[in-house]
């Protein structure tokens, strides 16, 4: 065994996850089967390995060796951990993929549940199929917490962290105290404008005061519905072509990056990009539904895209695959996304007249509030999950957090489902940080439409270049945009535009 020999395996089996993961996922496969792939890699996934990386880590002394050999440690300890719970996940990934409920005398996959919700007019009926949807998610708690409690163990036992948090402390080099403390603080600055802005929206747009409302209801209210008759699903390649163009990046040239539009019935209709084989085979996957928040999503995973896309293909695997944290690939996604928030942007490529243009943008900036606030309470809660130590107070907690945090109604049977690994959420809330930096950075340089800048797409692919050598707040500063963890941008920015 090499160290190269282990470079070269884990990206092949890294593709073969990666493949069975995205057939199950868009409809082509109903049964996910990532466990036998694990195991067969075992030797790859197992202790001596993380051993003999750690050693070899521990007395690099060159520091580009050295930060490599580091994320190859955690990758393969995620993937250490990820093998505990494989036969699990497959369950879990099956048994989503082939559940169904009946309402009304209707009946519905369990994927098609959210997107029905948020397309549902009919007040009721959302809460209805939300219970729909609940009675499917307390079927696979039970699965859920044995995954859970198999991580949680053997991240302590086996890997000898002290916890979960020291585990994704040490990999992402962050203090998880810290930000639970900033996540605070942005919560504080930012509620009141929340209060006096969605109570009046909900009243708007729902008929309804503000109060004991579940949170079905956010996604019928914040996807802008009212407004899909000017996004039609048709229009989504060709205004992502138009758009990228503006950028210098030819999409239709872009052989290495395919996409996936199909309709097909047990595709999961959630937006998502598979970075396979970087930067040759890129997926870029959506099941439409028509309407606004098809391009919202769409545009977000189309960042990653571009992002993985452009890596140099030159770049040791490290620098190609393992990102430190997920901050910076949620940084371009983010920034993408935030287009069809621009009024000057959705002028251009829609024909919206200056008006409904400024209040889709107001409105989609109100749902973007929402969801900052919504992933400033999953933090919360999921620090202070793992930090008691004790996966029962899960339920109660994850209601109370949310709830709290964005006065809708947040039921408990979600608190492992909306649970993600690694403290994702964290990574999420350190791109709103880094996006608002870099939009003010290109709107002071270029103006409202940076994004039919050439030199702002040059700028880019010069970062998307370097893969993943540095993380979100290195690029931030080494390139004169901002301060790391400086949140006077991001809180500015929504009272500026909602206030």
């Amino acid at each position: 065994m090499t160290l190269q020999e282990i470079f070269k395996s884990l990206e092949k089996s890294k593709y073969e996850i990666d493949t069975e993961s995205r057939l199950a996922r868009v409809g082509l496969k109903k049964e996910q089967k990532i466990a036998p792939i694990l195991e067969k890699y075992h030797w790859l996934y197992d202790l001596p390995t993380l051993d003999f990386v750690k050693r070899n880590y521990q007395k690099e002394t060159n520091a580009n060796r050295k930060e490599q050999l580091r994320l190859l440690f955690f990758g393969l300890t995620e993937f250490f951990l990820y093998r505990k719970v494989g036969v699990i996940d497959d369950r879990i990934c099956t048994f989503f993929n082939k559940a169904e409920v009946e309402v009304d005398g209707e009946k519905i996959a369990f994927h098609n549940l959210r997107p029905l919700i948020g397309k549902t007019a009919d007040f009721d009926k959302r809460e209805r199929l939300q219970e729909a949807n609940y009675k499917i998610l307390r079927k696979a708690n039970q699965n859920y917490l044995l995954m859970f409690k198999s991580i949680l163990k053997s991240t302590k036992n086996d890997l000898g962290f002290v916890d979960y948090i020291d585990l994704y402390q040490k990999k992402k080099a962050i203090d998880y105290s810290q930000f639970q403390n900033l996540v605070l603080k942005i919560n504080s600055q930012l509620q009141n404008l929340y209060h006096k802005k969605m109570g009046k929206f909900v009243e708007q747009y729902l008929g309804r005061p503000w109060q004991n409302l579940k949170s079905c209801h956010v996604g019928y209210l914040l996807l802008l519905n009212r407004f899909d008759r000017y996004f039609p699903k048709e229009k989504l390649i060709p205004v992502l072509e138009d758009s990228m163009k503006s950028l210098g990046f030819d999409v239709k040239r872009q052989k290495n990056i395919k996409i996936d539009t199909a309709e097909r019935p047990g595709k999961n209709p959630r937006a998502v990009c598979y970075n396979a084989k970087v930067p040759q085979e890129v997926h870029l996957i959506i099941k439409p539904v028509g309407g606004f928040y098809d391009f919202t999503a769409f545009f977000h995973e189309a960042g990653h895209a571009q992002h993985y896309a452009h890596v140099k293909p030159t770049l040791p695997f490290a620098w190609r695959y393992l990102d430190p944290s997920h901050a910076l690939p949620e940084l371009f996604s983010f920034l993408f996304e935030s287009l069809t928030r621009n009024p000057l942007w959705l002028n251009k490529y829609f024909g919206l007249s200056r008006k409904t243009a400024d209040q889709v943008a107001y409105e989609s900036e109100m749902a973007n509030l929402y969801m900052l606030i919504r992933y400033l309470a999953k933090f919360s809660y999921e620090y202070q999950l793992f930090s008691s130590g004790d996966l029962s107070v899960g339920p109660q907690l994850y209601a109370k957090t949310l709830t709290k945090f964005t006065n809708f109604i947040y039921d408990p049977i979600a608190y492992l489902d909306d649970l993600d690994d690694g403290f994702y959420s964290a990574d999420y809330l350190r791109a709103w940080i880094g996006h608002s930096q870099l939009v003010a950075f290109f709107e002071k340089k270029f103006g409202g439409n940076w994004f039919e800048k050439k030199e702002v797409g040059e700028w880019l692919k010069k970062i998307w270049e370097l893969g993943s050598q540095f993380d979100l707040e290195e690029v931030l500063e080494k390139n004169q945009i901002g301060k790391a963890f400086d949140i006077n941008p991001l809180v500015s920015r929504f009272k500026k535009i909602l206030d």
